[in-house]
């Protein structure tokens, strides 16, 4: 099996591995008393759960990676000439997985320290809550919508060049829309789904067909 053929496994495993590592992650609501919040990581339990977590995250962040890799030939590949709008698909989506990596290395900071940094009792909650909100907000604004502008660059071009079917370009637009209101977390689902569904198609048209830029 060739590299290539891997991609939609990576897409697959994204998928798995960011539902997985947001299940387990446990972290204090940010509505919560601030006394609550700055005794939350005292328990051993709840940071090595989201210790875990942020390991599982960063896993996905790398299977996403890879899964971008694969995106970007298949596009490259029918956009032709120097294939400008696939190089910002690719760059939006490596920012997306940077700023991934970035919110979740501050989600997992109080618990980490606290753990292996043999931090001295527990910072309070104010400090908590900044970390944590600093967390989210890479993850859900800033790296939700850099994933969106990948989406809507490969639906643009999906139309363009026929390299999937239209339907994905469609489902792609919606999913780019649903992005930029991800602050509020369950839109991240159109992410997912929309993984899935170039994994599948990429399962199911292994081939990279000729350039066939449309008018």
């Amino acid at each position: 099996m060739t590299s290539s053929r891997w991609t939609p496994f990576a897409g697959i495993a994204f998928v798995v591995l960011y539902i997985a590592g947001w299940i387990i992650s446990r972290s204090p609501d940010s509505s919560d008393p601030v006394e609550k919040i700055g005794a939350y990581y005292a328990d051993k339990g709840h940071r090595v759960m989201m210790i875990v977590a942020a390991y599982i995250l960063l896993a996905a962040g790398l299977m996403f990676l890879w899964f971008l890799g694969g995106l970007r030939s298949r596009l490259a590949a029918v956009e032709g000439g120097s294939f400008p709008l696939t190089t910002v698909a690719f760059a939006a989506g490596v920012v997306f997985v940077a700023l991934l990596i970035g919110g979740v290395f501050a989600l997992g900071a109080v618990p980490g320290n606290i753990s292996f940094g043999k931090a001295k009792g527990t910072p309070s909650g104010e400090v908590v809550n900044t970390v944590q909100s600093l967390g989210f907000g890479m993850i859900l604004i800033g790296g939700m919508i850099s994933a969106g502008v990948t989406i809507a660059l490969t639906s643009f071009l999906t139309l363009r060049t026929r390299v999937f079917p239209s339907w994905i370009a469609w489902l792609g637009f919606l999913a780019a829309v649903a992005l930029l209101f991800a602050v509020v977390f369950l839109p991240q689902i159109a992410l997912l789904i929309w993984v899935l569904a170039i994994s599948g198609v990429m399962l199911a048209r292994p081939a990279v067909a000729a350039p066939a830029t449309m008018p």
